[in-house]
């Protein structure tokens, strides 16, 4: 409800160090994307600031959040974007 942009810019960026990589080596990316104004609009932000050149999607906007089953959800569309080149489009119920 009331996200903090510099944490998450800093786990991103985090993240992206772990990994030895950098936001334009990265083709997609599946946002956390909770649904709501606050958060989808700070991750947007983020994302587009540090992965210029990446397609970004969020299915939660789209299925609600299934608790634990939205990571499974999200891994079954991060694999079928793999497996076929199509992005998952997204919508978003605003909340």
């Amino acid at each position: 409800t009331n996200p903090d942009p510099s944490g998450i810019r800093l786990c991103i960026q985090g993240a992206y160090q772990m990994a030895g990589i950098i936001g334009e080596e990265i083709d997609c990316v599946y946002a956390h994307g909770t649904g709501s104004r606050a958060n989808d609009h700070v991750e947007a932000s983020i994302f587009a600031e540090l992965n210029a050149t990446s397609v970004i999607s969020a299915i939660k906007g789209t299925i609600e959040h299934t608790m634990g089953a939205a990571g499974a959800m999200g891994l079954v569309s991060t694999v079928q974007t793999i497996t076929t080149g199509v992005v998952c489009p997204t919508t978003t119920h605003q909340s």
